[in-house]
């Protein structure tokens, strides 16, 4: 029986093959809940080939690496392989079962599948949220949040697996059932399945922070690339408004929480409201920060920043990063605040007791 070795791509912990005539059924699957189901078109498929068989995930990247023509033959509990002039045998795990994923009570939610690929990519441990107001993620520690901001009809909201993303085909498009329960990923060659978590650690299906202050540049890619080099030279990043030859300047630089000689330094050029501000970032997040959008060079690009958090949004995305407290900030404060406070004080009246 001969076939591809690019069938045993994909593998999960565990592989149930089924081969009948051109086609192949394959089942992957893991201990935690997911899994992949898809048929597979034999070229060299003939109407006798039939066979049934069980690979564990070792075994199976074992003959994708073969990278070409593979002849099978099945024997009890040995399958052997011939590639060219070598030859190998595996093992057929024939007493395990195959679970049966229950679809009837699925519903379909129109989700966009390259805002969900986004979210997922952002994390590693957490989920993806889908809920009525879109889809949501923030980290493990909490430094960051990120939104697309839709609607869309979800029987319940779901928190999915952000590893999920891993068992998708980045060539398909696939389209998106849940329950509550599951969440299933599919379309006309496969369906990719996945438990989700119990519920939402932190709903944030209508999470937007007020910003008090904001700066504004033309275009996002003279930022990006300061961005990008800082985080070259520290692991917090420092936004600050400064003032050059009486002109209101951005100021990124790099830090490192202790202390570091290394350093890198610019200023960029802001029409802002903002008097005095300098905030440390985490250079991590800001970079993850910069990845969700594409401004180019002439669309304006807007920070919104208040005492706590920096806030980007465009269109119906929104991403938060939280600031990390250093002892060099400087409290955020709005042109004509400083000069209000100083009205406010000079006048000397307790406005407890109107003296």
């Amino acid at each position: 029986m001969k076939i591809k070795s690019s069938v045993f791509l994909r593998a999960l912990e565990t592989n149930f093959y089924q081969i009948s005539g051109d086609i192949i059924k394959i089942h992957s699957f893991t201990k935690s809940g997911c899994g992949i189901i898809r048929k597979i078109k034999n070229q060299y498929g003939k109407p006798t080939d039939g066979a049934e068989f069980i690979l564990k995930k070792n075994d199976a990247d074992i003959l994708a690496r073969f990278n070409g023509d593979l002849t099978l033959i099945k024997d009890g509990e040995t399958i052997k392989c011939t590639y060219q002039k070598s030859t190998c045998k595996i093992q057929n795990i024939s007493d395990m079962v195959q679970p049966k994923l229950q679809m009837a009570d699925l519903k379909p939610v129109a989700v966009d599948m390259n805002y969900f690929r986004k979210a997922a990519g952002l994390i590693t441990k957490e989920g993806v949220q889908i809920t009525s107001g879109g889809i949501a993620v923030t980290d493990e520690a909490h430094s960051m949040v990120y939104r697309a901001i839709e609607e869309y009809e979800v029987p319940q909201p779901v928190n999915i697996p952000a590893e999920f993303l891993k068992y998708l085909d980045k060539t398909m498009s696939y389209e998106l059932r849940t329950n509550g329960k599951i969440a299933v990923l599919m379309n006309a060659s496969e369906i990719v399945y996945t438990t989700v978590y119990e519920k939402l650690a932190q709903d944030l299906s209508n999470f937007f922070p007020e910003a008090r202050g904001y700066f504004e540049l033309l275009g996002d890619e003279e930022l990006k690339t300061h961005i990008q080099y800082a985080a070259m030279f520290g692991t917090l990043i420092r936004l600050a408004i400064v003032k050059k030859d009486g002109l209101k300047m951005l100021h990124v630089s790099s830090e490192w929480l202790g202390g570091s000689e290394r350093k890198y330094e610019a200023d960029l050029a802001v029409v802002t409201n903002i008097e005095e501000f300098s905030e440390c970032y985490d250079a991590k997040t800001l970079l993850k920060c910069i990845g969700c959008f594409n401004f180019g060079i002439e669309k304006p690009l807007q920070i919104g920043v208040n005492d706590t958090l920096l806030r980007i949004n465009a269109d119906n995305e929104l991403f938060v990063a939280v600031r990390t407290k250093t002892f060099d900030d400087v409290e955020l404060r709005l042109i004509g605040e400083m000069e209000a406070d100083s009205n406010d004080g000079s006048t000397g009246t307790d406005p407890e007791s109107g003296e």
